[in-house]
């Protein structure tokens, strides 16, 4: 089950991606040959009896693409050329809104599951304005630092403490004063995301954060606070930037550290990891699996907005570059660039998805 929904989930947020590619470039009045949900090789194709556009199912569930005409310029030497339906043959603006339009899907879309998320009531962080509107209020485990007491004694983001040395609390500073309390052995009370109950004995250590002890968790008071339609949809607004600027800005301090050498493999997740997750997710129910799938949207456009070969980014780069230079790179050192750039992707996913397979065990 934890697998389908995964797929399913993915499968959506891919099909909203390769959707705004199709439509924008539809819109720009260039052809578009293929439309694929996954990787070859090719469970089915259907192609409309006047249409131009053959659409694909892949057996391969981790992506998608829209073959568009003339995107690399491989065409321009065919005698069949048609200019005027050519990617290439279109305004430098136009080409970076076709290449673009994957990532504003994803943010439009993002907005729209978390509105309806926030419409059926969902789980948010509770403060003095939004602590009379919440109900079952709680201290959920946000952040688990990797190779920490915490991560050892498999505490997970989601995870709720229902009590620490024997004290109820839902105050993130009172946990922290108690972790760091004179008795370095630290007793949880967990209830996980299945709703089962775990006593957790865990060792306040020294060095996870400067000058103090600490079981490696970031904890936050949350509750579920349901919105009318109207403050929904402008919550679910302000929800979708804060979540890409907080993305944002987390992967720029893991890029950082790993100049320095301080970041670890451990804190990305790749589709085993993010499978774990959906399944979990959706044992708290459909506005939890909304909320998720929104955060996976905004993920996946804040990734393929960077300027990466192979990226969406990477490709609006190349534009951008062409235009300054006032001319197009030669077809060869585009499928150079963006070769090795796919290849660095596809060796870190299997880097990732093998740290996850790890985890699990």
């Amino acid at each position: 089950m934890t697998v389908l929904i995964f797929i399913l989930v993915l499968g959506v947020l891919i099909f909203v991606h390769e959707l705004g590619h199709f439509l924008m470039a539809k819109r720009a009045g260039i052809r578009v040959d293929e439309f694929a949900l996954g990787f070859p090789p090719r469970i089915a194709s259907y192609r409309p009896a006047h249409g131009e556009t053959e659409y694909i199912l892949n057996l391969i569930p981790f992506g998608g693409y829209v073959k568009i005409y003339g995107e690399n310029g491989e065409e321009e030497n065919l005698e069949s050329y048609d200019a005027t339906r050519s990617m290439g043959s279109k305004s430098k603006l136009w080409q970076i809104l076709v290449l673009a339009g994957g990532v504003l899907f994803n943010m439009l879309f993002a907005w729209f599951l978390f509105s309806l998320a926030l419409a059926q009531g969902t789980n948010v962080a509770v403060d003095e304005t939004t602590e009379p509107f919440a109900s079952n209020i709680r201290l959920l485990v946000t952040q688990v630092s990797p190779d920490s007491p915490a991560s050892n004694a498999r505490i997970v983001p989601g995870d709720t403490i229902v009590s620490i040395n024997g004290e109820s609390t839902t105050d993130p500073q009172r946990f922290i004063s108690l972790v760091r309390s004179d008795n370095d052995e630290v007793m949880l009370s967990i209830q996980k995301a299945d709703g089962t109950s775990q006593d957790i004995s865990v060792q306040a250590v020294e060095g996870i954060v400067p000058d103090a002890k600490a079981i490696g968790v970031g904890v936050e008071k949350v509750g579920t606070v349901s919105y009318s339609f109207l403050e929904s949809i402008q919550k679910g607004w302000q929800y979708t930037w804060s979540t890409a600027y907080m993305m944002v800005d987390g992967l720029g301090d893991l890029l950082a550290r790993s100049f320095k050498g301080d970041a670890s493999l451990n804190e990305l997740s790749g589709p085993v990891g993010i499978a774990k997750m959906s399944g979990e997710a959706a044992s708290q129910g459909l506005p939890t699996l909304f909320s998720f799938a929104g955060l996976l949207s905004v993920n996946l456009a804040v990734l393929n907005i960077m300027p990466f070969p192979a990226l969406d980014g990477g490709r609006i780069l190349i534009v951008i570059a062409e235009a300054i230079r006032g001319k197009r790179f030669s077809l060869k050192k585009l499928q150079w660039i963006n070769g090795v750039g796919f290849a660095l992707l596809m060796l870190l996913m299997l880097v990732v998805t093998f740290g996850d397979i790890v985890k699990l065990f």
